[in-house]
């Protein structure tokens, strides 16, 4: 592979689902905090190598799990650039003591 790869999270996925995560997160008392740099490092992962992390689905699609989300993604080799098409947030469980 050469060169970078651009990465590009769906609109609805950002301002929707994403969003909602973290209200419900906070509904719940879990931590929102691990979720944007969640989002950093899957962004550094599909952007350097997007075919090396995670399992492949298909010709063009992945999983890729960075926690505490879940996401499946598209990667157009042509143009370089991966599509984050869908993610589930998987908070942690809460710690025994």
């Amino acid at each position: 592979m050469s060169g970078g790869y651009t990465v590009i999270w769906r609109r609805r996925l950002i301002e929707h689902d994403l969003a909602g995560y973290v209200v419900s997160a906070m509904q719940q008392g879990d931590d929102v905090a691990a979720i944007t740099p969640a989002m950093n490092e899957i962004d550094r992962l599909l952007a350097t190598d997007p075919h090396a992390p995670g399992e492949s689905r298909d010709e063009f699609e992945r999983v890729l799990i960075v926690p505490p989300l879940v996401v499946g993604c598209e990667i157009h080799e042509d143009e370089h650039v991966v599509y984050v098409l869908r993610a589930r947030h998987l908070p942690g469980r809460p710690s025994e003591n």
